[in-house]
Order: structure tokens, then sequence, then C-alpha cells
């Protein structure tokens, strides 16, 4: 569903113990230790796959401004920009099968939905 997914571990054995884990469909997934109390069992950072970076791209430049998150990296390989928030990061990325059937909440009443094509639409309540 998410091409890379990594949360956060209380022991550095665990997260060297479940370093980068492969799904059949090439999805990763990992653990990261970030040192004590440091929002142990959250999520990290998220990889979301997109049919259409340009827009997606856009699309969380306005969310951001609502859910205080704001475009923090970009990468040519695979293209992808990733976003810092409260917490955590994740990326936006063009590389295979967009993310289907998702919905990601920001919080503060804002966030994502990928539909059956993977295009990405904003929530808010």
């Amino acid at each position: 569903m998410f091409e890379h997914v990594t949360i956060r571990v209380s022991e550095l054995g665990a997260s060297e113990a479940f370093y980068d884990t492969l799904d059949p469909d090439g999805n990763s997934a990992e653990a990261v230790y970030n040192g004590e109390g440091s929002g142990l069992g959250a999520i990290d950072h998220l990889w979301i796959r997109v049919s259409d970076l340009v827009a997606a791209l856009a699309l969380c430049e306005e969310l951001g401004r609502a859910a205080r998150f704001e475009p923090g990296l970009t990468h040519d390989d695979p293209p992808r920009v990733g976003f810092r928030g409260r917490g955590g990061f994740f990326s936006l990325v063009r590389d295979g099968a967009p993310t289907r059937n998702a919905r990601i909440e920001f919080g503060d009443g804002v966030g994502l939905e990928l539909d059956a094509g993977g295009n990405a639409a904003a929530l808010r309540d």
C-alpha cells in the first residue's frame, strides 16, 4: 500500500533486527531507534506513492498550512518531495504503482485521500 514506512521502537536491537523488511509487492518497513521517550510506536516517516507528483505536491503545500507541516527535502532518484511536521515526516514519491484507496489524517481535521486510481484529494472537516 505504501512504498515505505518506519516505526519508532524502544531498543536499538529491535531496530537492527527489523531493518528494511520487504513484502511481496516491494513495499518496505523498518524500525528506527531515536532514543528513549521519542514517540515510541509512532510513525517516524512514510513514503506515499502518487500518480502525479506535481499535483500532489501542490495539494500538500496547501494542506500543510492548516496541518502545520512544510516541504523539507527533494530527491531525484526516485523523484520525491518530503514534508516535515510535528514529530515526523512523509514523502510523496513518483515511483511504481501509486498508493491506492488510502486515507492519511494529519490532525486538525486535515488529511489526504488517495482513490482507486492513486489520485490525491484533500480531506477537511
